[in-house]
Parts: C-alpha cells; structure tokens; sequence
C-alpha cells in the first residue's frame, strides 16, 4: 500500500496516530504491527533505525520499557523480538505468582 494514494489529510491523520501511538493494552506484536503500519506515514520520524528504535521503545508499556532501555540494539527487529520475549517471561511469571496464591 502506497502512501502517496492517500490524501493529504488523511496522511496527517495517520501521521498523528502514529506520534501519540502507545502499547496501552495491546500485545507487544499488536503494538509492533500498528507501528509498522502507521510508520509509513511519518518517515521523517524514523528515518533512520535509531529514530525508529526510539519511538518504538517511547510507545511501550512501562515495565517492558524500563527493562529495553538499559539495553543497546543493532535494528529495530532484534529490539522487537527483545521487547516481546520481556513480555512474555512477564507474564508467564505473573501467572505462576497467581496460581501461588
């Protein structure tokens, strides 16, 4: 899908989504996937991958974001599937600590 078949409003639009766009209660890949999606229509805010990065890890939940940052990533991709992996152990763990109780 070509951004440049949308009109302009709608760009802008899509282009405000994607800056306020925040995990809130959608799963890591939910998150990663609306992001890709909405990226295309704000280039200039990930034009390069550590701009990408950024934002991707500014839009996470906060347990999962304060665990990413005190790593350093090489792409996008590896700090995604980073992200996701987090995600996972920590709800696994929350599980467990229920079935404890």
């Amino acid at each position: 899908m070509d951004t440049q078949y949308y009109p302009q409003d709608v760009r802008r639009v899509k282009e405000q989504a994607f800056l306020c766009l925040k995990q809130g209660e959608m799963s890591i890949i939910e998150c990663a996937l609306k992001f890709n999606e909405l990226s295309r229509f704000a280039l200039n805010q990930v034009a390069i991958e550590e701009m990408r990065m950024d934002h991707f890890e500014q839009g996470l939940r906060g347990e999962v974001k304060q665990i990413i940052a005190g790593y350093s990533y090489d792409s996008f991709q590896e700090m995604y599937q980073k992200a996701e992996k987090i995600a996972r152990i920590m709800s696994e763990a929350e599980i467990e600590n229920r079935a404890k109780d």
